[in-house]
């Protein structure tokens, strides 16, 4: 993550939504069930480009 921005970045990005996820869920996610699958939905990609770019490396 030192030498690389975008993927600094993007992590940074997951790492939030992550937490994003976990709050919302721990007060009984006070959002509609279409905006919670939109958000886990946007994590799951972001987890699936962390990874394919850690296999590139």
């Amino acid at each position: 993550m030192l030498s690389d921005a975008s993927f600094k970045a993007d992590a940074n990005r997951y790492h939030a939504l992550d937490e994003e996820i976990r709050q919302l869920e721990l007060r009984n996610a006070p959002i509609d069930d279409a905006s919670m699958h939109q958000l886990k939905h946007d994590r799951a990609q972001l987890k699936d480009v962390l990874y394919r770019r850690l296999q590139q490396a």
